[in-house]
């Protein structure tokens, strides 16, 4: 799941409060975000209320925040819906700012081939030096 880009039903949206479905605290900070709550922490409790999730297939090139080796390491991205990252802003109509240093890029998996892909659609893409 990406919570920056996703669809939602009515009834997913008023889970929370119709049915008292409640964020989980957890210790560990990545387990923390509404992707991973919603996605996994809160899957089961909200498919039992009858809310359905798109199957991995789908969700996998519907939208993605960033990459894992484990997941998206042979995806064709050219197949991808949408994407949102914080580090990624559209700052004019053809051109992305990546908040990111050229070392941070190289260092953070995929984030080359996305910037490859928003370049074949016209994009200038700039980052911090």
């Amino acid at each position: 799941m990406n919570g920056g880009f996703s669809l939602r039903s009515r009834t997913f949206l008023e889970a929370p409060t119709k049915y008292g479905v409640c964020y989980n605290i957890v210790r560990m900070p990545y387990l923390s975000n509404e992707d991973i709550q919603l996605g996994l922490v809160l899957r089961n409790s909200l498919e039992k209320l009858g809310l359905k999730f798109a199957p991995i297939e789908t969700a996998l090139y519907f939208s993605v925040e960033y990459s894992h080796p484990l997941i998206h390491a042979d995806m064709d991205l050219s197949r991808l819906f949408g994407h949102h990252a914080q580090t990624r802003r559209l700052r004019a109509n053809s051109v992305v700012e990546i908040n990111m240093t050229r070392a941070e890029i190289e260092g953070t998996f995929g984030e080359t081939r996305i910037i490859g892909l928003l370049q074949s659609y016209g994009y200038a893409v700039t980052c911090k030096r």
